[in-house]
């Protein structure tokens, strides 16, 4: 399983579309791809592995609806937290218990089989 936070979310969608073995993978306050110039070879088809999206409805790295089309395009788990910024120590960040859960949950549908399971949960920070 990989976690991943911001850029390094786009770098897992690209692994696991380049077919790297990744069972899982929790992606926490995405980049937008366009940002880089790679939102076209990103946004097409659902992810290879089981994945949860965690994204903030004000994060300035990535718009909340283009944050939505893309856990979708992904088949991603989609959670919602809601005025979170960038999900980060400077947002207010410290140790994230709830992130845990994330995985709990993630390691649990990975290991039954369920990858693209498109669910919102909104949460607040």
């Amino acid at each position: 399983m990989i976690i991943a936070h911001s850029f390094g979310c786009l770098a897992v969608v690209c692994a696991g579309y380049a077919g790297a073995r990744i069972r899982a993978a929790l992606l926490v306050a995405p980049a937008d791809p366009e940002r880089f110039g790679i939102g076209a070879e990103l946004a097409g088809k659902p992810l290879p592995f089981a994945s949860t999206m965690v994204a903030s409805s004000n994060d300035p790295w990535l718009k909340l609806i283009r944050a939505g089309t893309l856990a979708s395009a992904w088949g991603s788990r989609f959670v919602l937290y809601r005025n979170a910024g960038h999900i980060n120590a400077e947002s207010g960040f410290g140790p994230w218990p709830q992130g845990l859960t994330h995985v709990q949950e993630l390691a649990h549908r990975a290991a039954h089989g369920h990858s693209s399971e498109l669910t919102t949960r909104q949460l607040t920070s």
